[in-house]
């Protein structure tokens, strides 16, 4: 979507000016807190410091633990939750199928599930496979797989193939006979996997190649990080988080303090992601002489973030490899979901009509049209940032 380096330069550096305030001044809290616990000499706030003194101020702050969330959140009612989502928003249902001999790529107590997805009028319109749990040798990280992609005949009139999708996770194993409970981070990592299944489920297109989510790196990750927001309003949020023994709605009162909790320190995490942004685009950028070591400490230095020489921090940062220039499109996406959701899904979230629209406009095509055109079609007009600056609490353009 981005044209050229200059383009993608320039939206880095907009996303930068406009969290600088607020990152100093997260920066400032964090320094405070440090030298009361630690003296007044402390001087700097070091890597380490950031999750840490951020976490405690969180907490103090908003009287807020993240673990208060995990009754509410059990794999299953997570899932029915989906479910139900899927069905109001495209009548779609989830139905949970056994599976063939053979079918199952790991043995029987590591839950590998098979699950069709119906539409009321169209029938089957695909199959995922959710793998959720962690076992040896197994692939460490969260992902959504393309088993089979859906495929229409040349005119787009008669389906030729259904897509099939493995939807990859890590999440704690339930105890023996116990239940599984889910972090509220895990929900969010689900439903942000399941926005790509649905892409590569509800996409027709004449091309495998332009089927799903194989479209520009920075749009394929649009409907993921639109359905992250379904983890977090309240409206969604109780179609899935009930107590897992009493069935009781997740309270609104905690849910206000989860909000309260995720609405800080944005400021240094929208700079920490434009930071990396800039590491990869130097990476895949013209040659300077400079070494990786260099760069990356350069960066840290330019822009305030915490940095300890002589370590290698990005050696084991797998999107430098996977999204090779293309990781600015990880932000880039955060801010077109955005406005998606204030858009279209913030006054009914469940409604319909949007999720029509959104399947109409957006999943049907993966990566067959234009997305710039296709952005147009759905909010009406070409994207914009506000939004995304208004749900973090930053004002664009401080400094």
């Amino acid at each position: 979507m981005a044209n050229s380096p200059g383009m993608v330069g320039d939206f880095l550096q907009n996303m930068s000016r406009a969290s600088q305030k607020s990152a100093r001044t997260e920066m400032a809290q964090m320094l405070n807190l440090k030298r009361r616990v630690e003296g007044v000499t402390a001087d700097a706030v070091e890597p380490w410091d950031v999750p840490f003194y951020s976490g405690i101020i969180k907490s103090h702050t908003c009287d807020f633990e993240s673990a208060e969330l995990r009754p509410y959140l059990s794999t299953e009612s997570v899932l029915e939750g989906v479910g139900e989502l899927c069905r109001r928003l495209f009548g779609i249902s989830l139905e949970e199928v056994p599976m063939e001999p053979g079918e199952r790529w790991c043995d029987e107590r590591h839950g590998v599930r098979k699950l069709e997805l119906s539409h009321e009028t169209e029938g089957l319109v695909g199959t995922i496979y959710l793998d959720l749990y962690p076992r040896p040798e197994k692939y460490v990280h969260s992902a959504h797989f393309s088993v089979q992609l859906g495929l229409t005949s040349r005119d787009g009139g008669t389906l030729r193939q259904l897509p099939i999708v493995a939807l990859v996770c890590n999440f704690s194993s339930p105890p023996e006979n116990g239940v599984s409970l889910l972090g509220h981070s895990e929900v969010e990592i689900f439903l942000h996997e399941f926005g790509h299944a649905l892409h590569s489920l509800l996409s027709r297109t004449s091309f495998q190649h332009l089927s799903g989510t194989r479209a520009p790196i920075d749009f394929v990750e649009i409907p993921s990080h639109l359905f992250e927001y379904f983890a977090n309003d309240v409206r969604s949020l109780n179609l899935f988080a009930r107590h897992h023994s009493t069935g009781e709605p997740v309270p609104e009162e905690l849910v206000k303090k989860l909000h309260r909790s995720k609405a800080m320190f944005q400021g240094t995490e929208v700079q920490t992601q434009v930071l990396y942004s800039k590491f990869d685009q130097n990476l895949f950028g013209v040659p300077t002489g400079a070494s990786p070591s260099e760069i990356f400490s350069s960066l840290h230095h330019d822009m305030g973030i915490p940095h300890m020489e002589g370590t290698f921090w990005y050696s084991r940062f797998g999107h430098l490899v996977s999204y090779g220039a293309g990781y600015y499109g990880y932000l880039y996406d955060q801010v077109i979901a955005a406005d998606i959701w204030e858009t279209v899904f913030r006054k009914d979230p469940l409604g319909r009509a949007s999720g029509e629209a959104l399947r109409r406009e957006l999943l049907v095509h993966g990566g067959a049209r234009n997305p710039h055109k296709m952005l147009k079609n759905f909010l009406g007009r070409a994207p914009k940032v506000e939004p995304y600056f208004d749900a973090l609490g930053i004002l664009p353009g401080s400094k």
